[in-house]
């Protein structure tokens, strides 16, 4: 601490209590059964929950909440609750900095994080109870100078030889490179370890030209990729999907935008992930296009919720190569933190029992 780069992986505490385990996986952290999370700009995440919440008005908050929080910080609590091994790592500076790895620690979880940043950045989600909405205001973080940039580089090519999955989540903060995340996917899968990407923007494009494992967006995020509309794509009736077992046919547009997704997978990643929030997600690999319904929760705060998916996901490729049961469990963690008044938080029993509401049904196939 005290600004003071880490000197290795800091393990949780022995009298840390055992989580549930929903996956099948027994590997610990440091072993190739792992996953490895990258948090480049985290933050302390600051929730206020207030009955309304009006412009320019005086609001009176009737309950506060501070998480460490980030993209990836969000994936390791996650992964962790649902009891499988990952190790956190990323920038961190300052008393935040300082506050952040605490927590997680007391939380079991195992950090090694690059130290020595300027203050680590604060994020504040502003959730009106009464209707559901959130308003989000988020700090840019501290900028990150060569050597900094280049020590986390190191660290995690290192660190990615124990590791099957490496997950690089988030914005990147001032003072990289647009192509860091590219930089890291060549770095991990040189080691052997797969990455999974979960950003948007010019960091995304860059890093999809070095051919990650994985990548998740959502369907705006998509729709700008690939210059499309975000528009619903696919009308999917779950009431006949149940009843039937078949999947209906598409309309011709919503065929067309089925084959972007294969095609636009055969050209960047082994798995592709578009997510549509309650409308569920649709999952495109070699064997075709997925969809995966989003079991029904009384939504407290979906912040974060698109992290938890990533965190089911990668805990249920851990457990075996099944794409339905992994996506099953994702979307099952996914509605989980939605119902949660903070990021990255699940409950193992409900994922449990929200798995068993997601119906996955193959759209196409090659």
């Amino acid at each position: 601490m005290n600004g003071a780069p880490s000197q290795g992986p800091i393990e949780p505490s022995a009298k840390e209590p055992t989580r549930g385990r929903v996956g099948a996986s027994t590997g610990e952290a440091g072993t190739a059964a792992g996953v490895l999370t990258v948090t480049a700009n985290p933050a302390v995440d600051k929730t206020y929950f207030v009955e309304r919440f009006e412009k320019g008005a005086m609001t009176r908050v009737g309950l506060v909440r501070d998480m460490p929080g980030g993209k990836g910080i969000n994936v390791s609590r996650v992964l962790h609750t649902l009891g499988y091994p990952v190790l956190a790592t990323g920038f961190l500076g300052g008393k935040n900095g300082e506050w952040i790895e605490s927590r997680l620690i007391e939380g079991g979880l195992s950090c090694d994080f690059v130290q020595g940043l300027g203050e680590t950045r604060t994020t504040l989600a502003i959730v009106e109870e009464k209707s559901g909405q959130v308003t989000e205001l988020l700090e840019a973080g501290p900028a990150v100078d060569s050597a900094k940039a280049n020590e986390l580089l190191a660290k995690v090519e290192s660190l990615a030889k124990n590791k099957r999955f490496v997950t690089l989540s988030g914005s990147l903060p001032k003072g990289l490179p647009t192509d860091y995340y590219a930089q890291l996917v060549e770095r991990v899968q040189r080691q052997g370890a797969l990455a999974c990407i979960d950003t948007s923007g010019e960091a995304l494009r860059l890093a999809m030209a070095a051919k990650p494992y994985l990548v998740k967006v959502n369907h705006v995020e998509f729709a700008e990729l690939i210059g499309k509309s975000a528009e619903r794509p696919i009308q999917v009736n779950q009431e006949s999907v149940r009843e039937s077992g078949e999947t209906p046919a598409g309309e011709s547009d919503d065929v067309k935008w089925m084959r972007q997704l294969e095609k636009f997978r055969e050209n960047t990643c082994e798995v592709l992930i578009v997510t549509r929030g309650v409308e569920g997600s649709y999952a495109c690999d070699e064997s075709g296009v997925w969809h995966v319904s989003t079991p029904k929760v009384n939504t407290v705060n979906a912040v974060g919720s698109g992290d938890a998916f990533l965190a089911g996901l990668v805990g249920g490729f851990l457990d075996g190569p099944s794409l339905p049961q992994a996506l099953s469990q994702a979307s099952a963690a996914g509605a989980s933190n939605a119902a949660k008044q903070g990021a990255g938080l699940v409950d193992v029993k409900e994922v449990l029992e929200l798995r068993q509401q997601v119906h996955v049904r193959r759209l196409s196939q090659d």
